[in-house]
């Protein structure tokens, strides 16, 4: 359970058809960041990509701060009237097969043009993104004398965030979440 409108119904639904259907439950924790502190940094993630800003009041709130990545205490917790969802989980579990080398990175490649290197291409993608975000935010017809201002803030911004980026793998992680904005 993770706080979202109408899960309750959703839960008791679903155990009500897979007792119908005799078909076995697993446990679930709809995840999306490890630390139960990251949640407001998430938050902003969705307000960028979704055109929003935290303080709206009218924006959607599809995201609570129990979608975080539970101990397996807390999932038994979670769980406890449900044990054979976690045995079920478990026995998933087993059935796969990752094999992965800590402190190896698995990012895809991404291709580069061959006019660019990897750092003009990044703020060149991230101006690019950026002019078609303020479009958006602020269309032609609409920008008054603050505009100019507006725009220099947001480049140097960019910018900022462009020049902290320090080796490849940053700039491949950066890049990928400003590809989303």
């Amino acid at each position: 359970m993770v706080g979202l409108p109408n899960e309750e119904l959703f839960i008791q639904q679903a155990l009500q058809l897979a007792q119908k259907y005799q078909i076995g439950v697993v446990a679930h924790n709809d995840l999306r960041f490890i630390k139960q502190s990251d949640f407001e940094a998430h938050e902003a993630r969705v307000c960028i990509a979704e055109g929003y800003v935290l303080g709206d009041d009218r924006r959607p709130q599809n995201y609570t701060d129990q979608q975080y990545f539970k101990s397996n205490a807390e999932m038994q917790t979670l769980f406890a009237d449900l044990p054979n969802a976690l045995t079920n989980s478990y026995l998933i579990a087993q059935r796969c097969t990752v094999n992965l080398t800590l402190g190896k990175n698995y990012l895809p490649d991404y291709p580069i043009p061959p006019e660019h290197t990897i750092d003009s291409y990044f703020r060149h993608v991230s101006e690019q993104g950026l002019v078609e975000r303020l479009a958006l935010l602020y269309p032609e017809n609409e920008r008054d004398e603050s505009w100019a201002e507006i725009d220099k803030k947001y480049h140097e911004l960019i910018n900022q965030l462009v020049e902290r980026s320090g080796s490849i793998l940053v700039v491949r992680v950066q890049a990928h979440l400003l590809l989303i904005v």
